[in-house]
């Protein structure tokens, strides 16, 4: 169950400001990162995937015809 103390690194209000204004836009994301940690973690991971992938891409690619 998340308490008051979990949801406070933002501010409510602004966050659903943020979300509304996004949705609306043709070109909104699939994802919407909420606040500069989110970022820092996703960022992260999509770097850390585009390792991965480089390192198994040859053993992936030798499977083609």
């Amino acid at each position: 169950m998340i308490s008051k103390v979990d949801i406070k690194w933002c501010d409510m209000g602004r966050a659903c400001k943020l979300i509304t204004d996004i949705i609306q836009r043709p070109d909104a994301p699939h994802h919407i990162l909420l606040g500069s940690m989110a970022v820092e973690i996703d960022e992260k991971f999509v770097k850390d995937r585009a390792e991965e992938i480089q390192k198994w891409k040859e053993a992936s690619e030798s499977l083609d015809g």
